[in-house]
């Protein structure tokens, strides 16, 4: 496993807490330092996109999760240069003790002799919820850059919940990334139910009601599998009345859309938090959250070709996850429980990583198509990012200015025949015309990165 992050559920950090913790106040927006620090990110772009990409995706992380996701050492130092500027931007907020709250001493917590928080701490970061990015960043990004932050949503995923909960997920999604056989993981901000059951439904259509569940109900986090398959995974840390509510808007739309259009099902990942991790209160969890899903199975049954029972799972996060730093066979396998066929009979292991498409229910290319689309987001994993064919935003731009190729200056004779080569076109070592670096986002890093490892910490 990565060692060089904490592990956030078998490393002590929380104390048995999950509810929100307090923040200490973010400096001051306004002033000559923030607008500073604007112009200093704006000069190189990427790092700033790929920086708040993982947050908008994930809300809250640690550092040493920020700089995984993003393939940049230095977001883990809430000391350099780059944080730093984020912060005094207005951009995000950092937590200089929220982790440490608890009063439990982690191996991977550090003070300095002052008693302040070593640069090694896994401290907590998120967006800040200010109108610095909206006002002061988004006017001076290229279209493509604006993607590779928001995907083409229209704000900042600002909305807040547990920070253990928030981690977890964070954590999950890396470790999909790191040893899963994946196409693309996808944030929350990217796996609402707009995203996996109607992404090519307009919204202003839709009745107000209908627009607000699209939007707003969302899986912690999305598997994309190499076919195209998507599994949603829900992190649960307790089994309260809400989640009786989740499980029912679950198996309302999985029998509402067929499977395999476009190939949506979902796994509950059972995470509680250190004050049930007991075997009595696991099995109690355990229980309930059965309950709640075969009865909601029950009441959407779906149709003999789509039952919702073969669409919904559960597993726990210690059968993945046996100890700190390690994963077993069942990961990797994604292997989960699916509801019983009859009332009373035995819960059905699976093996969701084996999850295929159907070809008679639509094109599979389709299906993959957002494995190359994820490489334009800050938000995926820059080895998943290396092995995509993003598309070029910048025929988009052309397009739009009504070009049908890019443009380039007329040649100062044109009367003068070429001598072999058309103008613009590639000679030798000297490329062809290109696009600006800044009118194709993160399409640049996605072909010029290399074999698609993970880069070692």
């Amino acid at each position: 496993m990565s060692m060089w992050r904490i592990d956030p559920y078998w490393d002590p950090i929380w104390g048995g807490r999950s509810y929100p913790m307090p923040w200490p106040a973010p400096p001051p927006l306004g002033g000559p330092k923030q607008t500073a620090a604007i112009e200093k990110l704006l000069r190189k772009p990427l790092p700033l996109v790929k920086a708040l990409g993982a947050l908008h995706a994930y809300r809250t992380m640690t550092t040493p999760q920020w700089a995984a996701f993003t393939g940049m050492p230095a977001l883990a130092n809430p000391g350099s240069t780059l944080v730093t500027a984020l912060r005094e931007a207005g951009l995000v907020e950092i937590s200089t003790a929220a982790i440490a709250r608890s009063g439990v001493a982690s191996r991977s917590w550090t003070e300095s002799s002052n008693g302040q928080p070593h640069e090694r701490s896994p401290l907590l970061v998120r967006l800040r919820d200010s109108d610095a990015f909206a006002e002061l960043v988004v006017p001076r990004l290229t279209w493509p850059e604006w993607v590779g932050v928001t995907g083409g949503q229209d704000r900042l995923n600002l909305g807040r919940q547990s920070e253990r909960h928030n981690v977890l997920a964070a954590e999950l999604a890396l470790r999909f990334a790191e040893y899963a056989h994946v196409g693309t993981v996808l944030g929350e901000a990217f796996s609402t139910f707009h995203l996996l059951f109607e992404p090519g439904v307009d919204l202003t259509k839709q009745g107000k009601a209908r627009a607000i569940q699209l939007q707003q109900a969302a899986a912690d986090l999305t598997l994309v599998l190499p076919g195209g398959p998507r599994i949603a995974v829900e992190v649960t840390c307790n089994v309260n009345r809400s989640f009786g509510a989740k499980v029912e808007r679950w198996a309302r739309e999985l029998e509402k859309f067929p499977s395999p259009l476009p190939n949506v099902s979902v796994v509950f990942l059972i995470a509680p938090s250190n004050a049930d991790r007991d075997r009595r209160q696991i099995r109690q969890i355990t229980r309930v959250a059965r309950n709640e899903i075969e009865a909601a199975c029950a009441r959407h049954t779906g149709t003999s070709l789509n039952r919702t029972r073969e669409r919904i799972s559960v597993a726990h996060w210690t059968d993945w996850f046996p100890a700190e730093h390690q994963l077993s066979d069942d990961f990797l396998l994604l292997t989960a429980s699916r509801p019983p066929v009859d009332p009373g009979s035995a819960w059905r292991p699976t093996e969701l990583i084996r999850t295929e498409v159907d070809a008679t229910f639509g094109v599979p290319g389709d299906l993959r198509a957002v494995i190359d689309n994820a490489g334009l987001l800050g938000q995926t994993p820059s080895w998943l990012r290396a092995p995509t064919s993003p598309p070029d935003l910048a025929d988009v731009l052309i397009a739009d200015a009504g070009w049908t190729r890019l443009p380039h200056p007329s040649p100062a004779h044109p009367t003068r025949p070429p001598k072999g080569r058309v103008l613009g076109a590639a000679s030798g070592a000297v490329r062809g015309t290109q696009t600006p670096r800044r009118l194709r986002g993160l399409a640049v890093e996605a072909n010029a990165l290399g074999s698609g490892e993970p880069p070692s910490p």
